[in-house]
């Protein structure tokens, strides 16, 4: 059902301890480009990949491709084909973290840690309009298909509610990626499971950070997966909503950077 050369987008920077950084729905490996320059200068290798149906990476036109169980397959082997020297830490965002978690519940002894960022591990989590659309999949993605970009600029400033802009150049990027990537992927969300019972599982040092205002997940679930992990901590992004790495990114490199730090 997938693509078994593993053909999808990705960079790379720096050389070390490596760090694979996993971006959220309707976003591109662009999200990650106030982060990956510093942890190369700090001395980590950082991987960034475009999940399939995103960025840069191939857009299959059939709903099967977007089924969450075949974007995982496709991560798992972008990251058996790097061929690193040691297990990574994952750093996932919204669907980045469910995918994280899955490889850590699945292939423990390769992963060294764990940072998530308002992640999805729950369909509980979901707003009420991502379980509208998760019932109408077709519907969604006929609608979403014919946006128009400055719609996506609204929605983005009403769900974040930002007070601390973020640069235009990433501003426009988020726009861009948003509306370059295919529909088809608001199928993912209605084939997710909940990881709940598997959380207890994971033994690796975790970071969950989220943001207070998320309107995309509820931010009232995210203090239960803490619970739920064994060897998590947490910070939370006041006033911030579903995308903090961004909003609040000087305050979000620190934390990544610090537990990467005290890792190694």
């Amino acid at each position: 059902m997938f693509d078994k050369t593993c053909s999808i987008n990705y960079e790379s920077h720096g050389d070390g301890p490596p760090v694979v950084l996993i971006h959220g729905m309707g976003g591109s490996l662009r999200q990650w480009d106030y982060l990956m320059p510093q942890l190369a200068d700090q001395g980590f290798g950082a991987y960034a990949l475009d999940l399939q149906g995103h960025g840069d990476s191939p857009k299959p036109r059939n709903l099967e491709y977007y089924h969450v169980e075949v974007i995982y397959e496709q991560l798992k082997c972008w990251i058996e084909q790097l061929n690193l020297s040691r297990p990574p830490l994952l750093v996932g965002h919204s669907l980045g973290g469910y995918l994280s978690l899955v490889y850590a519940i699945r292939h423990p002894e390769n992963v060294h840690a764990l940072v998530l960022t308002d992640p999805l591990y729950s369909p509980k989590q979901l707003s009420p309009i991502f379980r509208f659309l998760g019932k109408r999949p077709r519907t969604g993605i006929q609608f979403l298909d014919n946006l128009p970009a400055w719609t996506f600029d609204m929605v983005f400033q009403w769900a974040e509610r930002i007070k601390r802009p973020i640069p235009p150049k990433m501003h426009r990027q988020l726009i861009y990626d948003f509306k370059r990537t295919t529909p088809l992927i608001l199928n993912i969300p209605q084939t997710v499971f909940d990881l709940t019972p598997h959380l207890s599982s994971i033994s690796q040092r975790t970071l969950v950070m989220w943001g207070s205002r998320d309107l995309t997940l509820s931010p009232t679930s995210f203090p239960k997966i803490v619970a739920a992990l064994p060897e998590a901590e947490s910070y939370t992004f006041a006033g911030s909503g579903h995308i903090p790495h961004l909003t609040q990114a000087m305050t979000f490199n620190r934390q990544v950077l610090d537990f990467a730090s005290s890792m190694t």
